[in-house]
């Protein structure tokens, strides 16, 4: 199909146009001028369309949920995203995506134990082997920072360590 446009704005535009309710739609663009530099989270066309996008975004599967959860991170809001990543937790135990974003969390709030935990759960899950990336990734850039951490304070200089990187999976 995408032979018939110039390029992939255009057919997300066109799409848009035909139903701009479709949250797919709506998701993929903001997705795409994300990653090609034209937005960012302080962008107001990007947050509208994160903003319709999680409006449309149907509820009552976890699918939809970490769609849901997915947006709320994107527009800032990653407190509320983090209290119901923590809720799904005692809904899913059986998901990979749950406790990895969980990990992400307990990173942010400074429980870099239990990140840890969560990381290993979600390369436990069964059934998921094929999405271990990002949690074995995760698992890996807290080592990191945990060195580097300790390098620093050993040197009087822990607050020149930068931010755990970690990311969600949806």
């Amino acid at each position: 199909m995408m032979g018939n446009w110039k390029n992939e704005d255009n057919l997300l535009q066109y799409s848009l146009r035909m139903d701009p309710t479709d949250w797919r739609v709506l998701d993929q663009r903001a997705t795409y001028l994300l990653t090609t530099g034209q937005c960012s989270r302080k962008n107001d066309e990007c947050r509208q369309i994160w903003e319709l996008a999680y409006y449309f975004t149907p509820m009552g599967t976890l699918k939809s949920t970490l769609q849901r959860l997915k947006l709320l991170v994107w527009l800032d809001e990653m407190d509320r995203a983090c209290d119901d990543y923590m809720k799904l937790l005692k809904l899913h135990p059986d998901s990979c995506h749950v406790h990895n974003n969980a990990g992400v969390c307990l990173i942010r709030s400074g429980d870099l134990d239990e990140a840890r935990r969560e990381f290993e759960r979600a390369l436990q899950t069964p059934g998921y082997e094929y999405v271990y990336d990002s949690p074995m990734q995760n698992l890996n850039r807290l080592d990191e920072w945990l060195i580097l951490r300790e390098d620093a304070r050993a040197r009087g200089q822990e607050d020149t360590v930068p931010q755990v990187l970690s990311k969600i999976m949806f």
